[in-house]
């Protein structure tokens, strides 16, 4: 669907793509730090507070990802669809996508392309610290731990979600290989 709705308790009210939303069907969906983020072939968020719009980047299908023009993100990895949102704090987040990972802060970014990540695409996330971020791809999961890339690829068959459990327990759930914990060490 390129259509997301919302009903105040009376009235239903649809955002579509290309208007409200960044153009392309929706992939993602999240609610966290004031905002309700949506990913298409871009990123948009609404914010609760003052209920308006705002279309942090789209970019049509190709290779080369075309960014808004007024905004000062260039988001050269972004493309294809924005798969998995994951919030770091209040003024920055985590997107997955299918061209690689992108930390987002303010106006600027830190991205990794699949190439880095060793995958085809990243399919879901989960924040553990506002550096530390477990990357479910299509090739297995791997962490980010604020410093480097460490991948576990072994066992885990086409893994697309992430739960975090109590103390440093990650569960992965996987297509192939059911669910998986991680209990940190």
């Amino acid at each position: 669907t390129d259509t997301i709705s919302h009903f105040d308790g009376q009235v239903w009210k649809h955002f579509t793509s290309g208007n409200e939303l960044a153009g392309g069907m929706v992939f993602s969906f999240m609610e966290a730090n004031g905002y309700i983020w949506v990913g298409t072939l871009g990123l948009s968020r609404y914010n609760q507070q003052n209920r308006s719009w705002e279309i942090l980047f789209q970019s049509p299908p190709g290779p080369v990802p075309t960014p808004i023009p007024q905004n000062s993100i260039v988001v050269e990895a972004l493309s294809e669809g924005v798969h998995a949102i994951s919030p770091a704090n209040q003024e920055a987040i985590w997107v997955g996508t299918s061209r690689g990972l992108t930390y987002l802060k303010n106006n600027s970014q830190q991205t990794w392309t699949n190439s880095d990540l060793n995958t085809d695409g990243v399919r879901c996330l989960l924040t553990i610290t506002e550096t530390e971020v477990w990357v479910c791809t299509e090739n297995g999961v791997g962490l980010w731990d604020g410093i480097q890339w460490i991948e576990f690829v072994e066992k885990l068959i086409d893994p697309f979600l992430l739960v975090r459990g109590e103390g440093k327990d990650v569960w992965i759930v996987t297509r192939e290989s059911g669910v998986v914990r991680w209990d940190g060490v």
